[in-house]
C-alpha cells in the first residue's frame, strides 16, 4: 500500500469497517476475522486497514482467547464507554450518532481529494522535468551543429 494514496487505495474498506464499528449496537469492539466474516472481506485486508489507519481504530490490549487476535474498536466510540458495574459488567457503548459519522467520512473524503491532487501535481511536476530536459538536449544539439 502506497503512502501517497493510502485514502484512496482502500476508500471501500475504510468506510464498510467505520460505518459496522460505529453502528454495530451488538458489539463494542472486535476482532479482524470477526469483522471481515460479517461484511464478506478478506481478512488480511481488513487487518492491514485497521492497522494502517490507527487514527480511526483502537487496538485492545486484550486479546481474543485461543487465536490471540487483538480487538478493535472506533476511537470516538470507544471514548464513550460506561464504567463497569459494581457486578464487573460493562453495559453496551452507545453508537455513534449521524453526525459524527458524517464527520470521519466527510475527513477520509477530503484526504482521497487531498490524495488525488497531490497524484496530479507529481504528474505535472514530471511532465515538466521531461519537457525541460527534451528542451535543454534540443538546444545543446541546436548549438552543437553550429
Amino acid at each position: 500500500m502506497s503512502d501517497r494514496q493510502k485514502f484512496t487505495e482502500n476508500f471501500d474498506t475504510l468506510v464498510a469497517l467505520i460505518t459496522n464499528l460505529s453502528l454495530d449496537s451488538n458489539h463494542d469492539s472486535r476482532t479482524a476475522p470477526q469483522v471481515a466474516k460479517v461484511l464478506h472481506l478478506d481478512p488480511a485486508e481488513v487487518a492491514a486497514v485497521f492497522d494502517a489507519f490507527p487514527c480511526f481504530f483502537r487496538r485492545s490490549i486484550k486479546t481474543e482467547p485461543g487465536s490471540g487476535e487483538y480487538y478493535f474498536s472506533i476511537h470516538a466510540r470507544y471514548a464513550r464507554r460506561l464504567p463497569k458495574s459494581p457486578n464487573g459488567h460493562r453495559p453496551p457503548t452507545p453508537t455513534l450518532e449521524h453526525d459524527e459519522l458524517s464527520s470521519m467520512f466527510e475527513l477520509i473524503i477530503d484526504m482521497v481529494k487531498n490524495e488525488s491532487q497531490r497524484a496530479d501535481l507529481h504528474q505535472k511536476t514530471q511532465t515538466l522535468y521531461v519537457t525541460t530536459v527534451v528542451t535543454m538536449i534540443a538546444a545543446a544539439i541546436a548549438v552543437w551543429r553550429r
